[in-house]
């Protein structure tokens, strides 16, 4: 399912003409069920996912995983937001105060996912066990940090 969206969508996605960001804390493994109906509904979303390696006995499984698992970012009308409330995929909306923080928050976490190097998520308050490279972004409206992990 993952897609880095080209700068033309990126632009799309984050630009300013946009309805307003929300935070959807999704149920437990619904963060890709809940992006595809999104995409079906034409409502605009953001869904971070970052490689993920599975051992298994004999090889090693690749894949995309969220990187923040319960989250999605949605940019939807109030109208929008209402509906997806209903949705049995969705626990809680949290809305953004500061929307042009927001964007330049996701813009700066999409392009350190770019780089598909190892990453570490923290809460701002907790001192996480390894720091990264100097690298990280911060998603002001949760208090998350993500850091660029050194091999």
């Amino acid at each position: 399912m993952h897609q880095i969206p080209s700068k033309d969508r990126i632009s799309e996605i984050f630009g300013t003409h946009q309805p307003r960001w929300k935070v959807l804390f999704t149920e437990a493994q619904q963060e890709e069920s809940l992006a595809r109906e999104l995409s079906a509904l034409d409502v605009g979303f953001y869904l971070p996912l970052a490689r993920g390696d599975h051992l298994t006995t004999r090889f090693t499984n690749r894949s995309w995983q969220p990187l923040i698992p319960g989250l999605v970012f949605v940019n939807s009308s109030d109208c929008q937001t209402h509906a997806l409330a209903r949705s049995q995929r969705v626990r809680r909306i949290l809305p953004v105060q500061d929307q042009v923080q927001l964007r330049a928050d996701l813009l700066d976490l999409h392009q350190l996912l770019a780089l598909e190097c190892p990453l570490s998520v923290s809460h701002a308050a907790a001192s996480p066990l390894r720091r990264g490279t100097g690298q990280s972004v911060r998603l002001h409206c949760l208090g998350v940090d993500v850091f660029l992990l050194t091999s």
